[in-house]
């Protein structure tokens, strides 16, 4: 993996970023695990995030869905290919400080 991060590692730290109205906020707290509804296995998780954090989250959608539901698929992957880029470049530091 890039930058020398193994995949638990980024796997352990995306669990604990959001992307809200345009900010990468970080949390502290371990991820809520979220189960395949058939087998109970786990797909992966979500940050835990505070009511407040979470309200943001939904305002920041629904000011952002009629523009981006008017995107194309193309424009759609550079935005996210750009954000995976953004995250890519977070992710050492963030490491670091998490597992202090």
């Amino acid at each position: 993996m890039a930058n020398g991060l193994t995949r638990r590692a980024a796997k352990r730290l995306s669990s604990r970023v959001s992307y809200i109205g345009g900010d990468i906020m970080l949390s502290f707290t371990v991820g809520i695990g979220i189960p395949d509804p058939a087998t109970l296995e786990e797909l992966g998780t979500v940050p835990d995030m505070s009511v407040i954090e979470t309200r943001q989250a939904i305002e920041a959608a629904d000011r952002a869905f009629p523009a981006w539901s008017r995107t194309t698929a193309k424009v759609r992957f550079a935005y996210h290919s750009q954000f995976e880029s953004s995250l890519s470049a977070l992710l050492p530091s963030s490491i670091d400080t998490i597992s202090s």
